[in-house]
């Protein structure tokens, strides 16, 4: 059946223990405790929860809560916005921030000033303490040549997160489907 010695082998050592498993007691055991755990959760609204082949998501009041809750967060953060823009808006703070991460260029700015002084920070204070080598001088020479990159170039962010992976995987989790007909 098999070309190989070694396969051929190894193939009748599992054949055996498949055997010896098939009439041992750790397998009438096995089967006498998964009976007796299906006969005990016959009426189980958890065990039909979880072993339905409905959508779990959209079948449960998890995803109603789900739902509710992030348009209770949408509806804080737009009060808190009309807010902060009708009454602060001749703050200094306001003013700072909204000069800071305004637009996405700023944005983008604001970032790349900050990790160019945490890299040059850590590369001082390296010097200073006397550590002359290590992993800590590539992350500050990486976080540098990135900063000045993003200082340099014009660079679109939302092109980057569009084609990450993990923006996707985030955005979908927060995305609800509205052609789907709900339940509730």
């Amino acid at each position: 059946m098999y070309n190989s010695i070694i396969v051929r082998s190894l193939m009748s050592i599992w054949n055996a223990l498949a055997i010896g498993y098939k009439h041992s007691l750790l397998n009438r055991l096995v089967v006498f405790l998964l009976g007796n755990i299906s006969n005990l959760s016959k009426g189980s609204y958890v065990i039909r929860f979880f072993t339905s082949n409905r959508s779990l998501w959209e079948e449960s009041l998890f995803y109603a809560i789900f739902c509710s809750l992030i348009d209770l967060i949408n509806r804080l953060i737009n009060s808190i916005r009309n807010w902060v823009e009708r009454y602060n808006s001749g703050s200094f703070v306001y003013n700072t921030v909204s000069r800071l991460f305004g637009t996405e260029r700023n944005m983008i700015q604001t970032f790349s000033l900050f990790f160019m002084a945490f890299g040059l920070g850590i590369v001082v204070n390296n010097i200073l303490r006397g550590y002359y080598s290590g992993r800590s001088y590539i992350i500050s020479l990486i976080l540098i040549i990135l900063s000045v990159i993003g200082l340099t170039q014009d660079i679109d962010v939302r092109d980057i997160l569009k084609g990450s992976y993990a923006f996707r995987l985030i955005e979908s989790i927060f995305t609800i489907d509205e052609e789907v007909d709900k339940w509730w």
